[in-house]
């Protein structure tokens, strides 16, 4: 029982004791009537002011769980959403380092097709410089059989030319001979006589 019903219930045992008793009172005893139900009515607006404050009391209070139920969907929507950032950071960590994992591979990829393009770059050069050796071994020797050919081209020319000499000087060779001839003729000298020279 709250505080407002005991004294509505203490104010009704109290007319009902002394109900009887007013009956019995004088004209002259009616100050004291008076002064009872002066005492009645501040009872009952005592019990008016508990049952206002007790109406506060219940609405502030009724408030008070408002508040507290409203702070709990709060607190439950902040929870579920901090479980959401929390599953969407583990997903965005996770593409990071699935990102950063292929940003390795590839810088590894790149590294090793670096590393393959300069040993072919290296193998181009030694094979261009055998294909550039090899080369000039194969004009040197074109031109060493040019020139063989060419020497005995000369040499051939150069024999005709000295076994055309029939009689040549006295300690000469068929050479100086051959040579003596061909000066002569291009000074427009007459033939060598036989006297001057042997066979």
């Amino acid at each position: 029982m709250s505080d407002v019903q005991r004294v509505r219930q203490a104010v009704a045992d109290f007319r009902a004791q002394y109900a009887g008793v007013e009956n019995l009172w004088t004209v002259g005893e009616s100050n004291g009537c008076d002064l009872l139900d002066e005492l009645v009515d501040t009872c009952e607006a005592l019990a008016s002011q508990l049952d206002a404050a007790e109406a506060q009391r219940q609405a502030e209070i009724s408030e008070y769980i408002d508040k507290v139920a409203q702070l709990e969907r709060q607190l439950a929507e902040a929870t579920k959403a901090m479980s959401v950032g929390t599953i969407l950071l583990r997903e965005l960590e996770k593409a990071l380092n699935e990102a950063q994992q292929r940003v390795d591979g590839e810088i590894m990829r790149q590294q090793f097709l670096h590393t393959e393009l300069a040993e072919a770059q290296q193998q181009i050069a030694e094979l261009n410089h055998a294909l550039k050796s090899d080369l000039n071994q194969y004009e040197w020797r074109q031109r060493a059989e040019q020139a063989e050919g060419r020497l005995a081209e000369v040499v051939a020319s150069y024999d005709e030319l000295i076994y055309a000499v029939g009689n040549k000087y006295p300690n000469e060779t068929r050479h100086e001979t051959a040579l003596r001839y061909i000066r002569r003729a291009e000074q427009g000298g007459g033939p060598v006589s036989e006297e001057h020279a042997r066979s």
